[in-house]
């Protein structure tokens, strides 16, 4: 199975974010899971325990490995949760990727996200950081044959209270100066879905990367319920 240790800074920045302008898809949630969910709370929903699976701690968060589980009707190589520190021996669940065998066709995998959250978005947004110069920059991509996103009906602007928006704003503005703007702010949270499904049967790691991993599967999904994980843990 694959592992990944992976160096984790606040995930509202680093994690896709994308969005839509076709007909929203429903909640999207990983299976017997809740964004924001304990490591303990995982281990008990599936019935393991810290013997079971590999289980790692660094000084942000905690990633549980799960191999051979199956999802989506499919028989995976392996599943790894993220969990981001919130504060001291406190975490929650914000990320989850699956990889899935290179022989596998993924269209059976597509096909099962279909049945569940509809036909996938046609195009998305992604919010890129520049930490040269603190700006965030909106980019706009087409679906293709070997990339879909499936994006859930709810946004940052409609989930978050007044308080949690001007709360988040205070730590994105010490970052990123293009949202001192109010109209890039409005910009962004009518954006930023509450979490995505990124499906990809070509993945590879982007040049300059570099995680410590026994193998690296093509197949792969990527939930990120970061939207979630913020309104109820982060903020």
């Amino acid at each position: 199975m694959e592992k990944i240790y992976i160096c984790i800074v606040l995930p509202l920045i680093l994690l896709l974010i994308s969005c839509s302008q076709e007909e929203k898809s429903k909640h999207i949630i990983f299976q017997d899971t809740y964004w924001g969910m304990t490591p303990d709370e995982l281990l008990k929903s599936y019935n393991f325990t810290k013997d079971d699976i590999d289980y790692e701690k660094s000084e942000d968060g905690i990633t549980v490995s799960i191999p051979n589980m199956k999802v989506l009707e499919t028989k995976s190589e392996g599943v790894i949760f993220q969990f981001y520190k919130v504060k001291e021996n406190k975490y929650g669940l914000y990320g989850v990727t699956v990889s899935y065998p290179d022989e596998l066709d993924m269209n059976l995998v597509l096909q099962e996200l279909k049945k569940e959250y509809g036909e996938p978005s046609k195009e998305h947004k992604e919010y890129k950081s520049n930490l040269e110069d603190n700006q965030l920059k909106k980019i706009t991509y087409k679906e293709s044959e070997h990339e879909k996103y499936f994006i859930d009906s709810e946004y940052l602007d409609t989930q978050l209270k007044e308080k949690q928006k001007k709360q988040l704003k205070k730590i994105f503005e010490k970052r990123y100066h293009s949202l001192e703007n109010n109209k890039n702010w409005e910009d962004f949270l009518s954006n930023v879905p509450m979490a995505t499904i990124y499906w990809t049967d070509n993945f590879s790691y982007p040049e300059g990367v570099t995680m410590q991993k026994v193998k690296v599967s093509k197949n792969k999904l990527f939930f990120s319920g970061i939207g979630y994980f913020t309104r109820d843990k982060y903020l």
